[in-house]
């Protein structure tokens, strides 16, 4: 989604908040110092990203000459699910402060272009064991990404209410926010050459796990709700709240040999690790949530 779409809702609702406020009689009932809610929310505008994995394959036992490997994961954030809450504090009639916490994780997807290695090596075959240069390539079909991207937010901001008008009454809100996001996902394509008896060479593909690592932002927020009473005290609230930041760059760590009893030669996550070195991921941190659960004015 275009990232100028939510943040015109979101200042639309700000002016429309902002207009009904006062245009509400004022002679209405005194509203609560305090709102209290809890909400279940929609992600509907998810990150996405791509990881490019490149670099030299090893050759055990032999010479290598060149080689190279890469390919390029696709990271699509898809619809998820979170949870948000929070306390409004009103020192005056219509404007007050807002502490507000959210939690949502999206699932990772994606559709792969092929994994592709190349080598060029020298080897001594019979029957002459003359040294000579080959070559050796291949290009794999590489499955879908499977992963997830957890994000904590926590924002601070001002908020303005209208008066409650019957059941219904409304609040706009927006100020800085902080997150953190983090994630895991598979699987990245490590191969290993090794020369045998007789100069045949053989080789590993290893499917590696990784992990998004946790990486902080500051940004900001804006979104309103609507409310509902359903007693004096209580009201459903519906709402919408865009978080907005800049694009980060998330460090990323090699977790698991997912194929291990696939791999013939023996090699450690640690030295796959020192060998691909995988840049960070540049992911477009603003996603945007809909919003529906519970206020009460204690």
């Amino acid at each position: 989604m275009n990232q100028i779409v939510p943040q015109r809702i979101a200042a639309s609702l700000f002016a429309i908040g902002l207009s009904v406020s006062w245009a509400v009689d004022a002679a209405a009932q005194t509203p609560a110092a305090v709102e209290v809610w809890g909400a279940f929310s929609g992600v509907v505008d998810t990150p996405a990203s791509t990881l490019v994995s490149s670099y030299a394959p090893l050759l055990v036992n032999g010479t290598a000459v060149t080689s190279s490997a890469g390919q390029a994961l696709t990271l699509a954030g898809r619809r998820g699910a979170g949870l948000q809450g929070g306390i409004n504090l009103f020192p005056s009639r219509h404007l007050g402060l807002q502490v507000l916490v959210d939690r949502a994780k999206v699932d990772l997807s994606g559709a792969n272009g092929p994994y592709s290695v190349a080598l060029q090596y020298v080897s001594a075959q019979p029957p002459d064991y003359v040294p000579r240069v080959f070559n050796t390539q291949s290009s794999t079909p590489w499955p879908d990404t499977a992963g997830s991207l957890t994000q904590w937010a926590a924002c601070f901001n001002a908020v303005a209410r209208t008066t409650a008008a019957g059941r219904l009454s409304a609040s706009v809100s927006g100020g800085l926010g902080w997150y953190r996001r983090s994630g895991s996902a598979q699987s990245l394509g490590y191969t290993e050459y090794h020369m045998g008896g007789h100069s045949v060479l053989f080789s590993d593909e290893t499917h590696v796990a990784f992990a998004l690592e946790p990486t902080n932002s500051l940004g900001f927020n804006a979104g309103g709700d609507v409310n509902i009473a359903l007693a004096r005290r209580a009201a459903i609230m519906v709402g919408y709240r865009y978080l907005g930041a800049r694009t980060i760059e998330m460090p990323v760590r090699l977790t698991a040999i997912t194929n291990a009893d696939q791999v013939v030669f023996s090699t450690t996550l640690e030295d796959i690790a020192r060998q691909m070195q995988v840049a960070p991921v540049r992911l477009r941190a603003s996603s945007s949530r809909v919003v529906i659960g519970l206020k009460i004015t204690p």
